[in-house]
């Protein structure tokens, strides 16, 4: 713009010819950007062999986008018109030669599509739960899915019965859910790590080499180490294969391995907390 006002100045230009179009003189901020946005699109003729009209159109979209927002007495704006807004920058920014402006407006436009895209997918994913708990056909109550043990129900139970001893069993010392083999995997959930453990464990005392000889058992505390040694424990206890559970004869059977007769064993085995 210098190049085409006397002397330079064109924003006192702008003033000036403010004052005759509006009878009020008012000062012209040469780096408001809303300023350059009017200069963009009132005296395109300066720009031309420098911007396409299609490029300063983008300056045009900008000014109404900035008016809009400047108007509203909240200042607020749509996630969509804010993208939109974002982008049409990016784009006025390359054509007047700022890639460095033009990126920084790019890694704005990128969080804040990533920010709707989160805030979008917590609110469908709260409003699929909503739908499958309330319309009657989705998620029930646990209550309704699996009924506690009569222990649980009643209240009639002894905290130490959910601390397993490994050596107590061994001496048949406890209560009948860990002393008796059949009973133990009655009350257990075989787990996708306890079959992976009980596989292995089948195949290599029957004699599979391939199979796992050591087992490093990493949980935290409480995770289920002694119970699954426990249940390695019952597995090779000499109860008959037919007398388990369905789950731990499929699981028996799928090995190809017949289930090993009892042999004196030693455990060596590490608990970590």
């Amino acid at each position: 713009m210098g190049p085409k006002a006397p002397g330079g100045d064109w924003a006192g230009l702008l003033a000036a010819r403010d004052e005759v179009k509006h009878g009020a003189a008012k000062k012209v901020d040469p780096d408001d950007p809303a300023v350059h946005l009017r200069v963009l699109t009132e005296d395109w003729r300066a720009f031309e062999g420098k911007l396409s009209r299609p490029q300063q159109g983008l300056a045009s979209e900008l000014r109404e986008t900035r008016n809009t927002w400047a108007h509203d007495g909240k200042r607020t704006t749509s996630t969509d018109d804010a993208y939109r807004a974002l982008d049409t920058m990016e784009r006025l920014l390359q054509a007047v030669g700022a890639p460095d402006e033009a990126d920084e407006v790019r890694r704005l436009r990128t969080d804040m599509q990533r920010s709707a895209y989160e805030s979008q997918a917590r609110k469908t994913s709260h409003a699929m739960v909503e739908a499958a708990i309330f319309d009657g056909k989705g998620l029930k109550p646990w209550r309704e899915v699996i009924t506690p043990h009569v222990d649980v129900i009643s209240g009639d139970f002894s905290a130490s019965e959910f601390a397993a001893d490994l050596h107590m069993v061994s001496r048949g010392e406890g209560s009948e859910e860990y002393v008796d083999p059949v009973e133990f995997f009655r009350r257990t959930y075989l787990t996708t790590g306890l079959r992976d453990l009980m596989t292995r464990a089948v195949k290599r005392i029957g004699g599979d080499a391939n199979a796992s000889p050591i087992v490093n058992l990493q949980t935290n505390f409480g995770g289920g180490k002694t119970h699954s040694m426990l249940a390695l424990y019952h597995l090779f206890s000499g109860t008959s294969l037919g007398e388990f559970p369905q789950e731990v004869q499929e699981l028996v059977e799928a090995t190809a391995t017949p289930l090993p007769k009892p042999r004196s064993v030693g455990w060596c085995w590490w608990a970590t907390t």
